[in-house]
């Protein structure tokens, strides 16, 4: 029985015109993601070095960023934002932009 399913599954084939659709609709979605994720790290790069010229401790600078990023995303994990505040105090660091 379950064979007889998973063949009748397996025989469907899928319109070209709907694969053609899907992957039409994967282009323009991941470059939409693409545009928004620039948006948010340019923003939080700016946040950065606005903050960094302020007379505060490193934590309050942190927690200032930090709470700034999650009010841009509030569903992006803790730790996502840890991680992208780091990355971007290193490349800032780097560069001398700091």
């Amino acid at each position: 029985m379950f064979q007889k399913l998973y063949d009748w599954f397996k025989n469907i084939k899928t319109p070209i015109w709907w694969k053609d659709l899907m992957a039409d609709l994967q282009v323009v979605l991941i470059s939409i993601l693409t545009q928004v994720a620039k948006g948010f790290i340019e923003s939080l790069q700016e946040k950065i070095i606005e903050i960094s010229q302020k007379p505060l401790t490193n934590k309050e600078k942190f927690e200032e960023v930090f709470k700034y990023a999650k009010f841009l995303l509030p569903t992006l994990k803790d730790s996502y934002v840890n991680l992208l505040i780091e990355v971007l105090v290193n490349r800032l660091k780097t560069n001398k932009t700091l």
